[in-house]
């Protein structure tokens, strides 16, 4: 839980639900697994939700219910815009039907917040409103649950989606939603991704490219067509972060050498990384598409988030749902 965070789409975190399972490849370098298993790996919330391997901590597939946390939407009387489990999947099988009514029953009794949702598991949340009215008619739902008639429109709920096929395979499912908000979190962006595939439209695309140990870079046409796909049919869209590589382009100068535009003070060419090559590497094995839509002679240059910052083709781009 942290009231003020980095994360540039939110205000605060409420970390209710713990842990989660490798699912796809934008899972490979997750942040939260990697906390859980290092410097969190003694917290109560965190013990015991990860495995070592050969690649560091894994998710073991266990999930955990902070209870202590339950009522911080409550204590934060200012409104805020807040992430629910960032370091975890709320959709996630493990998180039971109680679970999830303890969760939005806490929610529901903060209404001045806004509640941003993201899931790699739609299907959890399509089956469990439709049968919530079931389990109240039965007295089955948790106190508080027993008189929600439907989504509240301060509950965002999003997918993390990145690649085309991961976008295919989740949005259908997010679509049948009946909430008011419904969006796309497309970060880690490991490849192209058309939104306009699927009649319904998301409300709101966040995109970014992936940061940390390991990080995978992100080809800046993936970026600019979600950019246009939105403005073409009127999506609010936000991008997040180039992460920890970002895009340069290599040219012959007039001495002969190679100059790197824009500019940057690496000491090296050691450390510049090609597209093509990129897409062979290990990363690849991960997900073919990466080897997709890469521009001859374009660099990714590794740097810090900080460096290499947020700005898309010289704009910042900080749409929100209306």
């Amino acid at each position: 839980m942290a009231d003020g965070t980095h994360i540039e789409w939110t205000d605060a975190t409420w970390n209710i639900i713990n842990g989660c399972a490798v699912l796809s490849p934008g899972c490979t370098n997750c942040y939260a697994m990697r906390l859980a298993g290092t410097r969190l790996r003694h917290h109560p919330s965190r013990e015991g939700l990860t495995q070592e391997s050969n690649a560091g901590p894994v998710w073991n597939g266990q999930v955990r219910l902070y209870e202590p946390l339950l009522d911080q939407p409550r204590r934060w009387t200012r409104p805020r815009m807040i992430f629910v489990c960032a370091h975890g999947d709320l959709g996630h099988p493990g998180v039971d039907d109680r679970m999830l009514d303890q969760v939005f029953a806490a929610m529901l009794a903060a209404p001045q917040h806004i509640y941003q949702i993201l899931t790699k598991r739609p299907e959890r949340f399509t089956a469990y409103f439709a049968d919530l009215p079931r389990r109240q008619r039965e007295m089955e739902c948790h106190a508080g649950m027993d008189w929600l008639m439907e989504i509240p429109a301060n509950w965002w709920f999003g997918i993390s989606a990145e690649d085309q096929k991961r976008y295919d395979q989740r949005w259908p499912v997010l679509a049948q939603l009946p909430a008011q908000v419904r969006w796309i979190s497309a970060e880690p962006l490991l490849g192209h991704i058309d939104i306009l595939a699927h009649a319904a439209q998301p409300n709101w695309v966040v995109a970014g490219g992936e940061s940390g140990p390991g990080a995978r870079p992100m080809h800046p046409d993936w970026a600019r067509s979600l950019r246009d796909q939105c403005a073409a049919v009127g999506v609010a869209f936000l991008f997040k972060q180039w992460g920890s590589w970002a895009p340069h382009e290599a040219i012959a100068n007039e001495h002969g050498g190679v100059e790197i535009v824009p500019p940057v003070s690496f000491r090296s060419v050691d450390r510049w990384r090609r597209w093509e090559s990129f897409s062979t590497s290990r990363a690849a094995r991960d997900d073919e598409s990466i080897g997709e839509f890469l521009a001859p002679g374009a660099l990714a240059v590794p740097m810090s988030k900080k460096e290499a910052g947020r700005l898309l083709d010289g704009a910042q781009h900080d749409g929100m749902p209306s």
